[in-house]
């Protein structure tokens, strides 16, 4: 797994710029150029899992696998190395952003973040927008 402190170090009115790269990172790198390598090595052939999640603070990023684990973290490991974030991948993952975030908007945790935000301190990075939309990655 790797955290990266990420979040709060959005530049204003890039809301959700956070979410949307940890989206873009598992697009591939110079060494390893095939966007679907990792997760098929972990999911297929090391009979494991792969996922990721953007907090307040920091983005974590983790992978399970039983077989293949230095090949496995070689990629891993390449996605902060040298990342490719393909010009054509950019679209496809905004829209990902925005089914996540038309997915949980509903969802009473959800509103009672959004309840927190719209409380606090306008000029601290806590009360922005953090999952990222069309509107505000466009």
């Amino acid at each position: 797994s790797s955290g990266i402190n990420a979040e709060y170090g959005e530049p204003p009115g890039l809301d959700g710029l956070a979410h949307f790269l940890e989206h873009m990172l598992f697009m591939g790198s110079s060494k390893y150029p095939d966007e679907n390598l990792f997760e098929t090595m972990v999911q297929t052939k090391g009979d494991g899992e792969t996922n990721a999640f953007t907090a307040d603070e920091m983005t974590g990023y983790y992978f399970s696998s039983r077989i293949l684990f230095r090949r496995i973290t070689d990629v891993f490991a390449q996605f902060f190395i040298s990342p490719l974030l393909h010009k054509g991948a950019i679209a496809r993952e905004i829209s990902a952003v925005e089914s996540e975030w038309q997915k949980d908007v509903n969802l009473d945790g959800w509103a009672f973040w959004g309840l927190l935000r719209s409380l606090s301190s306008p000029n601290h990075p806590f009360s922005r927008f953090s999952t990222g939309s069309i509107s505000t990655l466009n």
